[in-house]
């Protein structure tokens, strides 16, 4: 076995102010509370949140659809999932862009 991954996945606390502004726009958006872990134990993926953090950018890990799903072999998100996080990634350009 050889290892070819080594970094852990960067990212920012539950605490941070970035977090906890899309976690109140998730909220406004879906109606749904959102509880972020700042834990990524068992995530083998190397994120974006990774390099950026690097670079002493504020980066989350987000997405949609159930994470027991994600990266499995018959990883998929509903197309219901789909329109509400685009709706949520549309909010947080509308708060940080405009």
């Amino acid at each position: 076995m050889r290892l070819l991954n080594d970094r852990q996945t960067g990212g920012i606390g539950p605490d941070h102010p970035f977090v906890q502004k899309v976690c109140e726009i998730t909220r406004e958006i879906t109606g749904k509370k959102v509880i972020p872990t700042g834990n990524m134990d068992g995530y083998s993926s190397l994120g974006n949140a990774y390099w950026t953090s690097q670079a002493g950018v504020a980066a989350i890990m987000y997405g949609g659809g159930a994470f027991s799903r994600a990266h499995s072999v018959d990883e998929y998100i509903t197309v219901d999932e789909l329109v509400e996080t685009a709706k949520v990634f549309a909010g947080l350009v509308i708060e940080f862009c405009v």
